[in-house]
């Protein structure tokens, strides 16, 4: 496979994983004395889901702007493409659920 496409790969992958922790983290916080089903049950009814999950996308930037400053543009690349994924996640909690 091609070193470019593994970077790409890779910041990709990152960046589909770190929103899942900033997801953990926020549930931490706020959350811990519910069940993990009402926590995501709660976020659905009161239509908080697209808003924390927009949150949850900042760790994803300071990603980006790590790889950014150590030249690895595709890993940067990678991470950008995941938070556009993301992105629609966002637009479907957002307008149509």
């Amino acid at each position: 496979m091609n070193k470019d496409l593994k970077n790409l790969i890779t910041g990709t992958a990152l960046g589909f994983f770190v929103p899942f922790v900033g997801l953990a983290v926020f549930y931490f916080i706020k959350f811990s004395s519910h069940s993990l089903g009402e926590y995501v049950s709660t976020m659905n009814s009161h239509h908080l889901m697209a808003p924390v999950i927009s949150v949850s996308l900042v760790p994803n930037i300071l990603l980006f702007f790590f790889y950014l400053n150590r030249n690895k543009f595709k890993q940067g690349q990678g991470v950008i493409l995941s938070m556009l994924i993301w992105g629609v996640a966002v637009v479907y909690f957002k307008f149509l659920a």
